[in-house]
């Protein structure tokens, strides 16, 4: 069919097409025109005839050509294939294609060199005819049957038509309902908002609305859209039409869409012969909906959950290597400091702090009993320790809680092992008072040893290095060396009543 059909039918909806014009379509001399002797001078095909009406009408086909030609004839609806005439599949059962009406006398004619032949056809209006004007047309294709065209299949020559118009009268009915609205979020389509309604025609033509949507929030207006054309809905049916908005949709919230569906104006046949332009009628409608932003949800869920597994990795790594840790019990004895029971065992102070997770001032009572780490073990003594682990349904518990609770690891794995680090927490009296750290009152020497920084000196004391230069009266660059003494606060306890 091709760019000359498109050309062609652009020409005969237009109303342009004469007599002359028609002629003109007759490129290489062959023409198509209603025939004029029984209905009168006439360049289309125009009938008005009622629902369940039939109507009969010729048209002419003239060959000025120097040599005869075998042509194709077919209406509007119809296609053709290796010189076959095939009707459309109009799945769209809205398009009610005047084509189809049409039975022709005969399909295919061979007309001689300078002469025209004539071919009758039957209109048969259907019963379920929308009532209004229906545009379609009356085509001619030429082949070429000649010994080498059929080496190469049939080869096609030229294609011309007449335009054909069929009005149906009477009083035109249109009913469009809205029974169901809903919304979706294309994110294949960069999130678009799409809405689909579930329009029924109970009108007697086909309606094919354009839609005005506005949407408002918690906030007011968020925008509108005017003028989408939907598809066209064929009378009594019932089918789920679909509008995108094209503007970017809301993120989240309750949102409000009241909708304006204009079946446009449209002009009405009467069986009088006269004709009456209707005004445009507007049904409308109004949906309640909610966004949620599910997928930037998943994605966020899915984050915190991997933040959570790594989290309880780094716990896991935590408590394998504390577990892997030999350690011996020291009892502290009088005039003990974290210093000296670290330099008794050749172990860091920060170290042995850390380990018995003590806060500064770091201060030891005799009776008070401290972990010493004394090594790791070896891959046999810690498959032994797996197993005694993996044996004792309360211990793995506990270690599989601390992984997705906020839980004291060390002071679980202490009590794994048996052990009971010092810790600076105040005991209770009985007479129900607790001693806290008060103000600071008091200063404490630290002896620094090699490779020791400003800052590791400050982190170990539990203050900042503004304060530790400040006290010490120490200058830039802030360099220490191995056995120098620092001062550092001391915090004295006062009693506090437990509330």
């Amino acid at each position: 069919m091709g760019l000359v059909l498109v050309l062609l039918l652009a020409e005969l909806f237009l109303g342009t097409i004469s007599t002359q014009s028609a002629e003109a379509l007759g490129v290489g001399s062959l023409s198509i025109l209603p025939s004029q002797e029984e209905y009168g001078p006439r360049s289309w095909f125009v009938h008005t005839l009622s629902e369940g009406e039939e109507g009969r009408d010729e048209m002419t086909i003239s060959n000025d050509k120097d040599e005869s030609v075998t042509v194709l004839i077919f209406p509007s609806g119809y296609s053709t294939k290796d010189s076959e005439i095939i009707k459309d599949d109009l799945t769209d059962s809205l398009r009610q294609e005047p084509g189809h009406w049409v039975e022709l006398d005969k399909t295919e004619a061979t007309i001689p060199s300078h002469s025209s032949t004539r071919v009758g056809f039957t209109i048969k209006v259907p019963e379920n005819a929308n009532v209004g004007e229906h545009v379609g047309g009356v085509f001619v294709q030429e082949i070429d049957k000649s010994t080498a065209a059929k080496a190469t299949g049939v080869k096609i020559r030229l294609h011309i038509g007449a335009r054909m118009v069929i009005n149906v009268p009477g009083d035109v009915e249109r009913s469009l309902t809205v029974s169901n609205i809903r919304h979706a979020i294309d994110y294949t389509d960069n999130r678009a908002l799409r809405f689909i309604f579930t329009l029924e025609n109970q009108g007697n033509v086909a309606i094919g609305p354009v839609l005005d949507t506005e949407i408002s929030g918690t906030w007011g207006k968020v925008d509108e859209q005017i003028g989408n054309q939907l598809q066209v809905v064929a009378r009594n049916e019932t089918k789920d039409v679909e509008s995108k908005w094209l503007k970017s949709a809301p993120y989240i919230g309750r949102f409000v869409a009241k909708f304006k569906f204009h079946l446009g104006e449209r002009e009405q046949f009467n069986k009088d012969g006269t004709r009456t332009m209707l005004p445009d009628e507007v049904v409308e409608a109004t949906y309640v909906f909610w966004l949620f932003p599910l997928a930037e949800l998943i994605y966020l869920l899915t984050g915190i959950f991997i933040l959570y597994l790594l989290r309880s990795l780094w716990l896991y790594t935590i408590i394998t290597r504390r577990l892997r840790t030999k350690s011996k019990l020291y009892k502290v004895v009088k005039n003990d400091t974290l210093t000296s029971v670290a330099s008794k065992f050749g172990v860091d102070p920060r170290v042995l702090a850390k380990f018995n997770m003590m806060r500064w001032p770091y201060e030891l009572k005799t009776g008070d009993e401290l972990l010493i780490p004394v090594g790791r073990m070896d891959k046999h003594e810690w498959r032994e320790q797996s197993k005694a682990l993996l044996g004792n349904k309360e211990i793995l518990g506990g270690i599989f809680g601390s992984l997705f609770r906020r839980h004291n690891v060390h002071g679980l794995v202490d009590k794994v092992r048996g052990g009971g680090p010092i810790t600076t927490a105040p005991k209770q009296s009985q007479k129900g008072t607790v001693k806290r750290p008060s103000k600071v009152d008091e200063m404490v020497a630290l002896t620094v040893d090699r490779g020791d920084t400003i800052q590791d000196v400050a982190d170990f004391v539990g203050v900042s290095v503004e304060e530790l230069i400040a006290i010490n009266r120490l200058k830039a660059p802030y360099r220490l060396r191995a056995g120098q003494e620092l001062l550092a606060p001391r915090k004295k306890s006062t009693e506090r009543r437990r509330k």
